[in-house]
């Protein structure tokens, strides 16, 4: 039986993957068809739909058959606040560090 640590761990792998958290942004409309999904990011529909596999896979989206087509949605919406969070986060970082860097004439450690 996998542990608690273990899960969260999973689930972070399959959000550590940039064009996975492009997926969840694009997600955040509502809800979108591969076909919709692959072009905008400029990707092979199958690497695309690989991606959405490991995210469905993790319970963060999923998919539902409409015809010939799967429509894929967030399962929850605190997934895109933590990935809120963790862009403020960064954010802040950031500018902390920009501020630092135009203050002294180079970054400090």
């Amino acid at each position: 039986m996998k542990t608690l640590d273990h899960r969260i761990s999973e689930v972070f792998k399959a959000l550590s993957h940039p064009t996975r958290i492009a997926i969840l942004d694009m997600l955040r409309s509502g809800p979108l068809c591969v076909c919709q999904i692959y072009p905008a990011l400029g990707l092979d529909q199958a690497i695309t739909s690989k991606h959405l596999g490991v995210l469905r896979n993790q319970g963060i989206i999923r998919g539902q058959k409409e015809g010939l087509k799967v429509i894929y949605e967030i399962t929850d919406e605190r997934y895109l606040q933590l990935l809120d969070v963790v862009k403020e986060i960064l954010r802040r970082k950031w500018h902390l560090e920009e501020k630092m860097w135009n203050e002294s004439g180079g970054l400090k450690q």
